[in-house]
């Protein structure tokens, strides 16, 4: 899932912390809105990332193949098993940028990314500006770590001079975009991950890219419709998703849904006109632009697809 916009990196109200954070159980803070009050219950995922990272460069095992950097615990991998894992994970990266016809000309295009597997459980999460992937070794291990996902935002996101460039406009927590931040993530790594057989973990158990529509469907047919429908094709996000306690029961359907959405939409006008919704100063009126059709009737003609009808 993702924090304030997804190319910055985790939770707090520093632009460098601001995260992309993915799991059952998170953390999904953006300044005003619907998310102007934080629940009691809030987890700040991020804690202790200086501390993995001295730890993983000076006491851990780094495997490098291509752009992919795999930073791992001595001991908690053979080399020929770290060596498959970053080779998988270079192909991961190949395999979004094929699909996502990527880099243009405003996209971050790192040299490498560097993913760290730390022993301790936490919620997985990508900090863009710095081409840095965190996931919890245990979830790797049990196959459900979302690699595509975090790698995706980070390749999805604006490079540093293009938000130089715009005033910095796109490294702010005001962003709020969370269905598309999100949904396009989980849309693009889940069919990255068809079209080039590369194993995806699902923690939030939205499903695969053929699933995500009925998944979804059956999600709004539930009383958690009313607090994910309003949030999908504009700004701002549940409450839920930032609760330790209602996390893991809004989440599912809002990232589902959101892929779904997106899934939708890049049917409707083109994945590259939606990609470019990620730098459009009004995501919301763009997209009805190039649609045709506002929000409220985009989605209703997404509801009717999947058949959940409005």
């Amino acid at each position: 899932m993702s924090r304030g916009v997804s190319w910055s990196g985790g939770p707090g109200r520093n632009a460098n912390r601001v995260a992309s954070l993915c799991g059952v159980v998170g953390l999904f803070s953006i300044a005003g809105g619907a998310w102007a009050q934080a629940p009691s219950d809030r987890i700040d995922a991020t804690a202790g990332e200086r501390q993995t990272i001295a730890s993983l460069t000076n006491e851990g095992v780094a495997t490098t193949v291509g752009r992919a950097i795999v930073h791992l615990p001595r001991g908690a991998m053979s080399a020929d098993d770290a060596l498959v894992l970053a080779t998988r994970l270079n192909r991961s990266i190949d395999a979004i940028d094929a699909f996502t016809h990527s880099p243009r000309a405003w996209q971050r295009n790192p040299a490498r990314i560097d993913y760290y597997f730390p022993p301790s459980q936490f919620i997985s999460y990508a900090k863009p500006v710095s081409a840095q992937v965190f996931i919890a070794l245990p979830r790797l291990l049990t196959g459900g770590a979302p690699l595509l996902h975090e790698t995706a935002h980070v390749l999805l996101s604006p490079s540093a001079e293009f938000i130089v460039a715009h005033g910095g406009r796109f490294d702010s927590e005001d962003d709020g975009r969370a269905w598309l931040v999100e949904g396009i993530a989980t849309y693009v790594a889940m069919s990255a991950s068809k079209a080039a057989n590369i194993p995806e973990g699902d923690p939030l158990d939205v499903g695969a890219i053929d699933q995500l529509d009925a998944r979804c469907a059956t999600a709004l047919a539930t009383p958690v419709a009313a607090e994910v429908l309003p949030f999908i094709g504009v700004a701002g996000a549940p409450d839920a998703l930032e609760s330790a306690t209602r996390r893991a029961e809004v989440a599912p359907a809002f990232y589902g849904c959101s892929a779904s959405f997106n899934k939708f939409l890049a049917g409707r006008v083109g994945l590259d006109a939606l990609i470019g919704l990620m730098i459009a100063e009004d995501s919301q009126a763009q997209l009805e632009k190039l649609a045709g059709r506002n929000v409220e009737a985009l989605r209703a003609d997404w509801r009717r697809r999947i058949g959940a009808s409005p």
